[in-house]
């Protein structure tokens, strides 16, 4: 029969182990990171590797299976510090899918997976509509953007934000590819802007470029790829929500 004070050690060693800090740990990008999840509602980060040698430190804060990473330091990128719970097994960054499982005996041994089944797309159905005189504009200012500067990367502005013009440039591209039905259409294209656009495209080998994986493509089944960061695809089948919708 167990005693009171045999009940009490039992109980103070789940107490302890449940009171330890959850470790979270992924190798990706030739990066390990650490994820540690203490009980005061602290967290901490460790990064070794290609993206740097560094720590971040803060709050988080739960909110049913999404754990928030408060005070957030950008240390990868765009992450937002939000991350999907599976359980106390994984978690998953809801920015780039990546996955960082639970750590046990202090191995650092998981190779992290891109977790797209989690991934949610918009309604690809919804129109992006515009009217002509909105179209040619939209045209102007994507190739402004592209030819602003011979040595710019167009990919890593550190000027401006250019994830809007970046979906701009593919929207017109896929506009290109798939509207060309009506004579009101193809008199859009064939004005002296678009043609301008169609010529920078081609010296910048934007679409060659686009496709290295600057946007995080997810592969489609249709052949086509869907850009997790600008929320557009590219090839394959083009749904209404990648391409504009130009009204008479």
């Amino acid at each position: 029969m167990l005693t009171f004070v045999s009940l009490l050690a039992i109980s103070l060693v789940i107490f302890k182990y449940f009171q330890q800090p959850k470790i979270y740990q992924s190798f990706h990008t030739d990066t390990d990171y650490t994820f540690i999840f203490y009980n005061d509602s602290t967290y901490k980060v460790v990064i070794n590797g290609h993206h740097g040698h560094f720590d971040v430190q803060g709050k988080y804060k739960i909110n049913k299976d999404t754990i928030q990473l408060m005070n957030f330091e950008r240390f990868n990128g765009d992450s937002n510090g939000k991350y999907l719970m599976l359980g106390d097994s994984a978690i998953i960054d809801l920015t780039y899918f990546w996955d960082y499982k639970i750590m046990w005996n202090n191995e650092h041994n998981h190779s992290g997976r891109e977790r797209f089944e989690f991934f949610k797309k918009p309604n690809l159905d919804t129109l992006v509509e515009v009217d002509k005189q909105e179209f040619e504009a939209i045209v102007q200012q994507c190739t402004n953007f592209l030819t602003q500067k011979v040595e710019f990367d167009v990919f890593h502005s550190p000027y401006i934000d250019s994830t809007h013009l970046h979906t701009g440039i593919l929207r017109l591209l896929n506009t290109f590819k798939t509207n060309q039905n009506s004579s009101f259409e193809k008199e859009i294209f064939k004005s002296a802007k678009f043609i301008e656009f169609l010529k920078v495209i081609k010296e910048k080998d934007y679409e060659k470029l686009a496709h290295k994986g600057y946007f995080g493509w997810i592969p489609c089944k249709d052949g086509g790829y869907y850009s997790r960061y600008l929320k557009i695809e590219f090839g394959g089948e083009i749904h209404p929500y990648s391409k504009y919708t130009i009204k008479k």
